[in-house]
């Protein structure tokens, strides 16, 4: 009683794994159909954006050969209708702005000017030098050698002399009004314009009443420089170490404006030292105090004509500036 039904279920389960195959084989059959005509369609309209690159780029060649081409009759017309002497046209001039071609047209115009120019001044030359061979030989010889030794004259040695050292006399002193370590001074150089005004960094080196009134070295031929906005027309000469700094001597009968001299280097200063030769920095290094404290240049003391006693100051064998 109970073999029909088992085999009447077995035969239904059976039918339906078979349905269900058939189903899922129709359904994988749908899905590949489907993704092949995904992929068909990509293809196809990847190929048609890529011949319509192509055709746009073979479009873009085509136009720039025609436009090549109306260059050429363009510049080829321009040179049937120009004349003999006028510069010629080059196909890169065309298709540059009007500016470029406007400035590289005058500039060969101007090179076209300058060639004939040269040309007709060799000429002339040529005729002036053959007609002026005579007077060549009559020129007195004196007057050439003058003319040379003129234009070559001897420069003059780097030494002391190059420099305008005077005494002066601080007439007038105050701080500087922008810089805390700074005097500002005028002092009486002797000339008739006036006191010069000069900058000093004296403040921490010696007290502003002793610098009223007092005599002082003086290099007046400097180039005038700015110190904090403030025109500085002069240098202050002071003995120095890296920790004391003194204002250099002076001796009590010299007076403002006398020039101090060396007596194996003669010559008159420089009206004004070059910076580009750098003459003070080749001087400098010689210019210091002997074991006596006498200030000297190389083995010359500072004097002043007429003037007895020395130029001295407390700081020994070192450098004055």
């Amino acid at each position: 009683m109970l073999v029909a039904p088992v085999r009447f279920s077995r035969r239904i389960l059976l039918v339906s794994i078979r349905s269900r195959e058939r189903l899922l084989i129709r359904r994988d059959f749908s899905l590949k159909t489907y993704f092949e005509s995904i992929l068909s369609t990509k293809f196809r309209s990847q190929e048609t954006v890529n011949n319509h690159a192509m055709d746009t780029i073979q479009a873009l060649q085509n136009e720039k050969k025609q436009l090549e081409e109306r260059i050429q009759e363009l510049v080829g017309q321009l040179e049937s209708k120009k004349k003999p002497n006028e510069i010629k046209v080059k196909p890169e001039q065309v298709i540059r702005s009007k500016e470029e071609q406007e400035a590289t047209a005058a500039m060969e115009q101007l090179e076209l000017k300058e060639k004939s120019q040269k040309q007709a001044s060799a000429g002339t030359a040529t005729t002036t030098a053959t007609s002026t061979t005579p007077a060549k030989k009559s020129e007195p010889k004196g007057n050439k050698k003058g003319a040379q030794s003129a234009a070559k004259e001897p420069e003059k040695p780097i030494d002391v002399s190059r420099l305008d050292l005077r005494v002066g006399r601080i007439v007038e002193v105050d701080k500087h009004p922008d810089a805390d370590t700074l005097y500002l001074e005028k002092i009486d150089c002797g000339e008739p314009s006036g006191p010069r005004t000069v900058i000093s960094g004296l403040v921490k080196h010696v007290p502003i009443d002793e610098m009223r009134n007092r005599l002082v070295v003086v290099l007046c031929n400097l180039k005038p420089a700015k110190m904090r906005g403030i025109l500085s027309e002069a240098m202050v000469m002071c003995a120095s170490t890296p920790d004391k700094v003194e204002i250099l001597g002076v001796p009590d009968n010299a007076k403002p404006g006398d020039r101090i001299v060396f007596e194996k280097y003669p010559g008159e200063p420089d009206a004004q030292l070059n910076p580009k030769k750098k003459i003070w920095e080749q001087v400098s290094p010689d210019i210091k105090t002997n074991d006596d404290g006498v200030a000297m240049y190389k083995d010359c003391p500072f004097r002043v004509a007429g003037v007895d006693g020395s130029f001295k100051s407390s700081l020994k064998n070192v450098n004055i500036r």
